[in-house]
């Protein structure tokens, strides 16, 4: 099926630097998510960012707002 205007692909970021999202997610996790955002990105997918403020990200949620904005995150 094709997507409609209300559909969204969620993707979970646990933060806005490696340390921060590795910390919370494992090692590796950061730099396939900056992936996975840029090719939702490059076919102008709808995408959806969630995080949870945590003691590893808390410090640089302005940095995963510039990541959401980089990729156009709705």
């Amino acid at each position: 099926r094709s997507l409609t205007k209300d559909d969204l692909i969620h993707v979970s970021l646990d933060g806005g630097v490696e340390e921060d999202n590795d910390a919370q997610r494992g090692k590796g996790t950061f730099k396939r998510t900056i992936r996975g955002l840029a090719a939702l990105a490059k076919y102008s997918l709808p995408i959806r960012l969630t995080i949870v403020p945590t003691i590893y990200n808390i410090n640089n949620i302005d940095k995963i707002i510039d990541i959401a904005m980089k990729y156009n995150v709705k």
